[in-house]
């Protein structure tokens, strides 16, 4: 019989050094001591820079061909998740506990053949998932070790499910599974209010729901893949946590049962940044943003005078509430930035989201001035559904 499935996906910090993935092989084994069977999920090692990261292999290959095909680009794209899975597969067996690693089309993940040429890093589409080789592996006790943000066509070709893919590749896992949960392990402790790295007081976010975890994962806070937000969202019956790989702390519950109280409904979850470009139109009050990953939308406010139609770099910052943002936000937090010298060049709040676009070098002082407004985030919610898979 096959035991309760914890999917557990591991980040590319997660796995950047010796101790790092002796950590990650922790955190498995002491799964399987408390009674899960786990089926592992792994990105390339370390980031930008680093010998077997995706940007490395990738600019290998076109320093080397500049035309390389999409057929070349999408099989150098997906080598460090390889090489990933090979070496905790490995880690694993050298610590006794049976593992095998396995590439997307060895997974059973199927997809779309996704777009042409250099847009083919945007990803194909998961088609189908057939799970039984995996459940037998589970099945004799053995941890599959997945190469994430992959799969293949119907006609055995290479595809990539784009950046952040291997959040992707747990989230349909988890879900064709019927996992009883899902872990997302990454760098930080949890969905913080901010990137540590810009507000060194950020704090963790015990609980946020699918839509407000989505909204700062596609408004710049890349901790989770807001495409595997919105698989996990189909299943909220699957526990999804984000948790950092070494500290004690629980990490983020997204979604789970119940709704939130309703005075808390409006409450300021989290702070988003995201660099860019923002263009003056000349078309009423309107203006072009082009965030630095790519995609364009159009916002309305802020000052013309300071914005030339060849555009200049901005910062993005964008608070994320559960539930509808209240009706002052729009002053209290505009408000709060003159004050820390930063002048706004548009804003635009819509649903539960407020946004507003200050010059690039002021994002800092207008970051930490919007974190301030921030509540202090209640205790981890308590009971068995805080899921500690694997106990510090």
């Amino acid at each position: 019989m096959t035991g309760r499935i914890a999917v557990l996906k591991f980040g590319g910090t997660c796995l950047e050094s010796p101790a790092s993935r002796r950590l990650a092989g922790d955190r498995i084994i002491a799964a399987r001591t408390a009674g899960w069977s786990v089926v592992a999920v792994v990105s390339a090692m370390g980031r930008a820079g680093a010998p077997y990261a995706t940007d490395t292999l990738l600019e290998m290959v076109r320093a080397e061909c500049p035309g390389a095909a999409s057929r070349e680009l999408a099989t150098a794209f997906v080598c460090g998740e390889l090489l990933s899975a090979a070496v905790v597969a490995a880690h694993l067996r050298a610590r006794g506990v049976p593992a095998t690693c396995l590439n997307g089309r060895q997974a059973g993940i199927l997809t779309t053949p996704g777009s042409k040429g250099e847009a083919c890093m945007a990803g194909a589409e998961v088609a189908e998932v057939r799970a039984q080789s995996l459940l037998d592996m589970v099945r004799r006790a053995e941890v599959p070790v997945v190469a994430g943000s992959q799969g293949c066509t119907a006609q055995g070709d290479v595809t990539t499910l784009g950046r952040g893919g291997s959040d992707t590749s747990a989230a349909v896992l988890g879900v064709a599974l019927d996992a009883r949960l899902i872990a997302i392990y990454t760098d930080t402790p949890g969905i913080m209010t901010a990137d540590p790295r810009l507000v060194p007081e950020a704090r963790t976010i015990p609980r946020l729901g699918y839509q407000a975890c989505e909204r700062l994962a596609a408004l710049g806070a890349r901790v989770i893949h807001p495409k595997a937000v919105r698989i996990a969202g189909c299943r909220p019956d699957i526990p999804l946590y984000v948790r950092g790989l070494g500290g004690a702390d629980r990490g983020t519950l997204v979604g789970g049962t119940g709704w939130p109280c309703l005075a808390e409904r409006g409450r300021p979850l989290g702070l988003a940044v995201a660099q860019g470009r923002l263009r003056w139109c000349a078309r009423g009050n309107l203006y072009e943003w082009t965030p630095d990953g790519g995609g364009e939308i159009f916002v309305a406010g802020g000052g013309a005078a300071q914005i030339s139609e060849g555009g200049r770099a901005a910062a993005r910052l964008s608070i994320v509430h559960e539930g509808q943002a209240p009706p002052k936000a729009w002053s209290e937090y505009g408000g709060a930035l003159p004050g820390r010298g930063v002048h706004p060049l548009a804003y635009c709040q819509a649903g539960d989201v407020y946004s507003v676009w200050v010059p690039g070098d002021q994002a800092q002082a207008a970051t930490t001035a919007l974190h301030a407004l921030l509540p202090v985030p209640g205790p981890s919610p308590a009971g068995p559904e805080t899921g500690h898979v694997t106990p510090s």
